[in-house]
């Protein structure tokens, strides 16, 4: 995605200063962690990987210069047909008439989008799976019980995604859309990214104890205001568009935010999917809240929590107690700023 020139995150806005070593945990949080960790080599053994990026190469050699039915039909056969679980409605959604016209325009559409991104997705398919074992050493120092249980796939998303967490063959799975991570450019830095996505990964291993309060609102709020966080954590010297994946959200957001704050606050345990829309879809669904809200809300509530905790310990918060505490964040927030002139 397009990147506005490099600016620090705004430590006044969050009231915190990186000083705390990210290595560094209490006697009560090594608990918590794996009581015999594994070694980096060893967990980079048993991360399962799928890349179908060369499948693509190939048939992009094949059928670059072909017509646009010609292409879509060897999309079909040389793509989708050998990768099904990856172009289903809850992966890559084509539509809801599968193998229909209307499906056929939309690969059409997505692969002209993806012509002039060829050259780069080939230099990046012979990087990210090499860049992403570098990762690991430094996510096992802040995560020592970090254990893939899931597999990671480096796919053509056809434009929806460049990370994300998806179920594939029943089973949850780290997806990577080269297609647009290549929008970044041959040299797209990729770490925020893997960070993101792996504590995703990380997080759901842990399979915290679960309550009436699963499917709630607060609980999206968490997770990916969590993985916001930490991958900022992890890369310190990015800026805030950066780790939002937006070059907008935070200057579109931060004037709402005493009003968004307080909306989350009313509708923290609701299980509507409407309200999670509205917060957490690129385009919203509520013209006053800026679409993906729900991501600087929630990345402003874990800073204000790290300020006093460690990523690893609050990875492991769950239940009424975390809850209580992004009240209580939420109701902070939820109160303007006083003037600066103010006695």
């Amino acid at each position: 995605m397009p990147r506005k020139p490099f600016v620090r995150l705004r430590a006044s806005v969050l009231g915190l200063a990186l000083v705390v070593s990210l290595g560094s945990v209490s006697g009560q949080e090594v608990k918590a962690a794996a009581s015999t960790p594994l070694q980096p080599a060893q967990i980079i053994d048993t991360l399962k990987v799928v890349n179908i990026v060369p499948d693509f190469l190939s048939f992009w050699t094949a059928a670059e210069s072909k017509d646009e039915t010609t292409q879509v039909r060897m999309f079909r056969q040389l793509v989708m047909q050998p990768h099904p679980e990856l172009f289903v409605g809850n992966v890559v959604n084509l539509g809801q008439k599968q193998g229909t016209a209307e499906e056929d325009r939309r690969i059409a559409t997505a692969l002209k989008q993806i012509r002039p991104l060829v050259p780069v997705i080939r230099v990046l398919n012979d990087r990210l799976q090499s860049e992403l074992k570098t990762y690991i050493p430094n996510f096992v120092r802040v995560f020592p019980d970090y254990r893939p249980s899931t597999p990671v796939y480096f796919t053509i998303s056809l434009g929806h995604f460049n990370g994300a967490a998806r179920d594939v063959d029943g089973q949850n799975a780290l997806l990577f859309g080269v297609d647009v991570i290549a929008q970044d450019g041959p040299d797209a830095n990729v770490s925020v990214l893997f960070d993101h996505e792996l504590f995703h990964q990380y997080h759901a291993s842990l399979k915290l104890p679960q309550s009436d309060d699963a499917g709630q609102l607060w609980q999206s709020l968490w997770a990916e205001g969590l993985a916001t966080y930490v991958s900022w954590r992890m890369n310190p010297s990015v800026d805030e568009n950066d780790v939002l994946f937006d070059t907008t959200l935070a200057d579109r957001a931060r004037p709402l935010l005493p009003a968004l704050a307080a909306d989350l606050l009313l509708n923290l345990r609701s299980k509507d999917p409407g309200e999670y829309d509205k917060y957490f879809l690129g385009n919203g669904t509520d013209k006053n809240i800026p679409g993906r809200s729900g991501y600087f809300v929630g990345f402003l509530v874990a800073s204000r929590l790290g300020q006093s905790s460690t990523p690893l310990a609050l990875a492991h918060l769950h239940g009424p107690e975390l809850r209580s505490q992004i009240e209580q964040t939420l109701k902070s927030l939820s109160t303007p700023p006083l003037p600066q002139n103010h006695q």
